[in-house]
């Protein structure tokens, strides 16, 4: 696996819906072509911090890249640190339809930032211009 994060701008708006989230996975996943783990995070107003692109890492490296990338940075400087995140897995590795494997994965990775004052706002499954959002597959409300 090999992270790559590009780097905030100041003038970034707001990602405070799905659809601006997609966006941003879209181009750094060539439409869900590229074989890839990412995770986003989100200021407290929702700027964009961080897009980090893990390349060649499937589903089952999601809570790896958000313990690494999130959980584990920066630990004791917590007003740096993201307010909320969003992820995607894509490529061919990428699961089609979110199922119970991915609920379960989504609850774990929920609690385990909810802990660490994060809020989880959904993880896509990106594939050949398509998404799926787990959260909605699982049933949850909205959290944009």
């Amino acid at each position: 696996m090999t992270p790559t994060c590009p780097h905030r701008h100041r003038g970034d708006p707001p990602i405070c819906t799905p659809e601006g989230a997609l966006t941003a996975l879209s181009i750094a996943s060539d439409a869900g072509r590229r074989t890839c783990v990412l995770v986003g995070g989100l200021d407290r107003a929702r700027r964009p911090l961080t897009l980090v692109v893990v390349d060649d890492a499937g589903p089952g490296d999601v809570a790896v890249a958000v313990e690494v990338t999130v959980l584990r940075a920066d630990v004791d400087r917590a007003d740096v640190g993201p307010a909320a995140v969003f992820l995607a897995s894509s490529g061919g590795a990428a699961v089609a339809e979110p199922g119970p494997a991915e609920v379960a994965l989504l609850d774990g990775l929920d609690a385990r930032l909810a802990r660490a004052g994060i809020v989880l706002l959904d993880w896509f499954m990106l594939r050949d211009g398509e998404a799926r959002s787990a959260s909605h597959w699982a049933g949850r409300p909205p959290r944009w």
